[in-house]
């Protein structure tokens, strides 16, 4: 079957929402705190534009990229069109800067009559993005009839049904919310809700993908082991208790119900527990079982040139297993945080917890997802446009010092305020957004010149073909 080339479009756009809205609103936020500059008007509305932004467009985009050119290969499943394809892309980005411009219009009276409406359209159009997309993962998922050796392949499922059901139930959330804030004068969305619904998009959408495509990816590119284990019992003990959670925590905001938090916060420590789980059956942090290939040969070097001894490559794609390693030692941390806060709560009736919500929501998208995204970026994309390295290899260990820093920055001063100067940690922390954008900008360079590399190669492939058939006719 003919498959259609990449959508390269996604990863540019998604870049740039990420560079000036996401990781730019971000860390004009906390610089301005940091530096205690007087705070506009726009701080409240960029602080949740920032968070859409970073979710849909910086880590949402990624997703929709990178699965609907892979899914239809892995599950021999037809293509999908050009035409789904833009109509998703476009619907998600204007969608994206719609919200965003409602966000910052609201704050002008003036602009009310017109900025609410834009809300709501905002809305309307991110759930036909999601909806399209959705529509390109069922014909996958129905299509698909994987051998029963294909562990990899047969391991993405039980993680992919928890992404259906976490992307249509965020498109209505989010059309409700916006249909609501658009007809009502409040200016911003409300902050609980707001929070449940990025955390709910976190927790039933991007970590379930991001385990997918651990299982699918990561035992070949970085020599794990064979994805045997049991995955749909992780994945169900993962489901099941981010359901109840979110479930409990509706209540709880609609009711104010003190039994319905310590529910949520039981559940949220199943979660934790099934995310532990996942990591050491995984073997990405302890190495202790044989890599994948040992059941198909005796030795991991090859008869010529021996690649790297934890990965496939001979370094032409950078240090890329430094982001996943990163990543997945941070999502380790968050899941052990939550474990510690939820023993808190629940044993010692502590209303203190041992790593804020904040330090758990940053180690989560900014340690795990973003790492695992530029990790993942220079691994994947050059293939998929054609080339079989990245441009530049060098700037691939600049961007993950240069994130490294971010999260360091943005994680421990919260931690340490208590104890230490003031004033020097909050200058960290003030800094930290612009670490994270020019790890961003080194991604973004990077992929530019491959693609433009990559571009340059098929047309003096097409051009030697060429003259090839004048020279035969």
């Amino acid at each position: 079957m003919k498959h259609a080339p990449f959508h390269i479009h996604f990863i540019g756009y998604a870049l740039v929402l990420a560079i000036l809205g996401g990781f730019g609103m971000g860390g004009h936020v906390v610089f301005v705190i940091a530096f205690n500059y007087p705070p506009s008007i726009y701080l409240g509305p960029m602080i949740q534009a920032h968070g859409h932004l970073q979710l849909l467009g910086w880590a949402g985009l990624f997703i929709m990229a990178v699965s609907s050119h892979m899914l239809p290969r892995l599950t021999n499943a037809k293509p999908p069109s050009k035409l789904i394809l833009n109509s998703m892309l476009w619907c998600m980005v204007v969608g994206l800067l719609s919200r965003s411009m409602s966000h910052f219009m609201l704050v002008n009276q003036e602009l009310d009559s017109l900025s609410r409406p834009l809300m709501a359209i905002s809305g309307l159009l991110e759930a036909i993005a999601i909806g399209l997309y959705l529509k390109i993962i069922v014909t996958c998922v129905k299509e698909h009839r994987p051998q029963l050796n294909a562990f990899a392949a047969s391991g993405i499922r039980p993680f992919l049904f928890t992404t259906l059901l976490g992307w249509p139930a965020f498109a209505v959330a989010n059309l409700l919310v916006a249909l609501h804030f658009s007809l009502g004068k409040a200016m911003l969305i409300n902050q609980e809700w707001n929070t449940l619904l990025n955390s709910s998009f976190t927790e039933l959408v991007i970590l379930p993908v991001c385990f997918a495509f651990s299982i699918n990816t990561l035992p070949v590119f970085l020599r794990l082991r064979t994805p045997t284990w049991p995955v749909f019992k992780i994945a169900l003990a993962y489901t099941l208790s981010t359901l109840l959670q979110i479930l409990f925590d509706v209540i709880f905001l609609t009711s104010r119900e003190s039994w319905c938090l310590l529910l949520s916060t039981a559940f949220s420590a199943v979660r934790a527990m099934s995310i532990l789980w996942f990591i050491w059956e995984l073997d990405i942090l302890t190495r202790l079982r044989a890599p994948w290939f040992r059941k198909f040969r005796q030795t991991d070097n090859r008869d010529s040139r021996p690649p790297r001894k934890n990965a496939a490559d001979y370094g032409q794609f950078g240090h890329f297993e430094w982001f996943i390693t990163g990543g997945y030692i941070c999502l380790a941390i968050a899941a052990i945080g939550e474990l510690i806060n939820a023993a808190c709560r629940l044993l010692l009736e502590m209303q203190q917890d041992f790593l804020g919500v904040d330090v758990i929501r940053h180690l989560y998208l900014l340690g795990f997802v973003s790492m695992l995204i530029l990790g993942m970026a220079v691994r994947l994309v050059p293939g998929f446009v054609g080339m079989n390295r990245i441009a530049m290899p060098r700037l691939v260990s600049a961007s993950f010092v240069l994130i490294l820093l971010a999260l360091i920055f943005r994680i421990l001063p919260p931690l340490t305020w208590p104890y230490a100067d003031v004033f020097f940690f909050k200058a960290l922390w003030g800094t930290s957004g612009i670490w994270g954008m020019l790890a961003i900008m080194c991604l973004a360079a990077n992929l530019f010149v491959t693609n433009r590399k990559a571009r340059g190669f098929l047309i003096e492939r097409v051009e030697k073909r060429t003259q090839c058939a004048i020279n035969t006719k």
